[in-house]
């Protein structure tokens, strides 16, 4: 599964967290400071959809 990390001013992709539960991707998210107001999680981005999130290729992949 993967875990979409964006910037929860932009909606744009910060980091991809790859990993075998919820709980693995979240405590990964956590691990590496992405855990603040700054940013917000998902498991669905909508790409392209109105309020969806915007790809980016300066996206830091992690493995949880």
């Amino acid at each position: 599964m993967t875990m979409y990390v964006y910037d929860a001013d932009s909606m744009v992709v910060v980091a991809e967290i790859n990993g075998d539960s919820n709980i693995a991707c979240e405590s990964a998210a956590r691990d590496n400071g992405y855990e603040d107001d700054a940013y917000g999680w998902t498991y669905s981005p909508a790409f392209g959809f109105n309020g969806g999130l915007v790809d980016s290729s300066d996206s830091v992949e992690i493995n949880a």
